[in-house]
Protein backbone atom coordinates (compact mmCIF):
# COMPACT_ATOMS: atom_id res chain seq x y z
CA UNK A 1 0.00 0.00 0.00
CA UNK A 2 2.82 2.40 0.88
CA UNK A 3 4.39 1.65 -2.49
CA UNK A 4 1.19 2.59 -4.34
CA UNK A 5 0.83 5.85 -2.40
CA UNK A 6 4.50 6.69 -3.06
CA UNK A 7 4.00 5.96 -6.76
CA UNK A 8 0.94 8.22 -6.91
CA UNK A 9 2.84 11.07 -5.24
CA UNK A 10 5.81 10.56 -7.57
CA UNK A 11 3.54 10.71 -10.63
CA UNK A 12 1.76 13.80 -9.34
CA UNK A 13 5.08 15.51 -8.62
CA UNK A 14 6.41 14.65 -12.08
CA UNK A 15 3.24 16.00 -13.71
CA UNK A 16 3.31 19.25 -11.75
CA UNK A 17 7.02 19.72 -12.41
CA UNK A 18 6.63 19.20 -16.15
CA UNK A 19 3.61 21.52 -16.29
CA UNK A 20 5.59 24.20 -14.44
CA UNK A 21 8.55 23.77 -16.80
CA UNK A 22 6.26 24.19 -19.81
CA UNK A 23 5.06 27.53 -18.43
CA UNK A 24 8.58 28.95 -18.09
CA UNK A 25 9.90 28.32 -21.60
CA UNK A 26 12.59 30.86 -22.50
CA UNK A 27 12.06 32.98 -25.58
CA UNK A 28 13.86 31.94 -28.73
CA UNK A 29 17.10 33.72 -29.61
CA UNK A 30 16.17 35.46 -32.89
CA UNK A 31 17.98 37.61 -35.44
CA UNK A 32 16.65 38.67 -38.83
CA UNK A 33 19.30 39.43 -41.46
CA UNK A 34 17.90 41.66 -44.20
CA UNK A 35 18.52 44.30 -46.85
CA UNK A 36 16.39 47.42 -46.66
CA UNK A 37 15.72 47.45 -50.43
CA UNK A 38 14.97 43.71 -50.81
CA UNK A 39 11.27 43.11 -51.64
CA UNK A 40 11.26 39.74 -49.84
CA UNK A 41 12.74 41.33 -46.74
CA UNK A 42 10.06 44.03 -46.99
CA UNK A 43 7.44 41.26 -46.93
CA UNK A 44 8.83 39.99 -43.61
CA UNK A 45 9.11 43.51 -42.18
CA UNK A 46 5.56 44.28 -43.33
CA UNK A 47 4.27 41.16 -41.59
CA UNK A 48 6.01 42.12 -38.34
CA UNK A 49 4.53 45.60 -38.62
CA UNK A 50 1.04 44.18 -39.25
CA UNK A 51 1.13 42.14 -36.02
CA UNK A 52 2.83 44.96 -34.05
CA UNK A 53 5.88 42.85 -33.23
CA UNK A 54 9.62 43.33 -33.62
CA UNK A 55 12.75 41.21 -33.42
CA UNK A 56 16.48 41.98 -33.46
CA UNK A 57 17.51 42.81 -37.02
CA UNK A 58 20.78 43.35 -38.85
CA UNK A 59 21.07 45.06 -42.23
CA UNK A 60 23.85 43.25 -44.11
CA UNK A 61 24.34 46.27 -46.39
CA UNK A 62 25.05 48.70 -43.55
CA UNK A 63 26.90 46.37 -41.17
CA UNK A 64 29.96 44.47 -42.48
CA UNK A 65 30.03 42.22 -39.43
CA UNK A 66 26.38 41.29 -40.08
CA UNK A 67 27.34 40.00 -43.53
CA UNK A 68 30.14 37.89 -42.02
CA UNK A 69 27.86 36.62 -39.24
CA UNK A 70 25.15 35.68 -41.74
CA UNK A 71 27.64 33.64 -43.76
CA UNK A 72 29.01 32.00 -40.61
CA UNK A 73 25.63 31.23 -38.96
CA UNK A 74 23.50 30.49 -41.99
CA UNK A 75 26.04 29.21 -44.47
CA UNK A 76 24.81 31.45 -47.31
CA UNK A 77 24.76 35.16 -48.09
CA UNK A 78 21.04 35.27 -48.80
CA UNK A 79 18.34 37.45 -47.27
CA UNK A 80 15.92 37.42 -45.65
CA UNK A 81 17.37 34.97 -43.17
CA UNK A 82 15.95 34.37 -39.71
CA UNK A 83 18.37 32.76 -37.26
CA UNK A 84 16.50 30.94 -34.48
CA UNK A 85 18.71 29.57 -31.71
CA UNK A 86 21.49 29.07 -34.27
CA UNK A 87 19.26 27.49 -36.93
CA UNK A 88 18.73 29.40 -40.22
CA UNK A 89 15.45 29.82 -42.10
CA UNK A 90 15.68 31.45 -45.52
CA UNK A 91 12.98 33.01 -47.75
CA UNK A 92 10.05 35.21 -46.77
CA UNK A 93 7.23 32.65 -46.72
CA UNK A 94 8.82 30.15 -44.28
CA UNK A 95 10.04 33.02 -42.10
CA UNK A 96 6.57 34.57 -41.96
CA UNK A 97 5.04 31.17 -41.18
CA UNK A 98 7.46 30.66 -38.29
CA UNK A 99 6.88 34.18 -36.95
CA UNK A 100 3.13 33.71 -37.19
CA UNK A 101 3.29 30.46 -35.21
CA UNK A 102 5.66 31.85 -32.55
CA UNK A 103 4.32 35.33 -31.85
CA UNK A 104 4.90 34.80 -28.11
CA UNK A 105 8.66 34.84 -28.84
CA UNK A 106 8.45 38.28 -30.44
CA UNK A 107 8.69 41.65 -28.73
CA UNK A 108 5.80 44.08 -28.92
CA UNK A 109 6.28 47.09 -31.19
CA UNK A 110 4.44 50.35 -31.23
CA UNK A 111 2.11 50.71 -34.21
CA UNK A 112 3.09 53.28 -36.82
CA UNK A 113 1.32 56.57 -36.34
CA UNK A 114 1.50 59.60 -38.58
CA UNK A 115 4.47 61.70 -37.60
CA UNK A 116 6.31 58.80 -35.97
CA UNK A 117 9.60 58.53 -37.86
CA UNK A 118 11.11 55.78 -35.74
CA UNK A 119 11.90 52.50 -37.45
CA UNK A 120 11.66 48.92 -36.21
Amino acid sequence: MKTIVALIFACAFAFLTSAKAAEVQPKADLTLFYLSYCPYCQEVLGFLNSIYKTIPMRDVNKDASAKADLKKMGGMLEVPCLIINGYAIYRAKPIIEWLSEHQEDLDDALPFVKGNTSKF
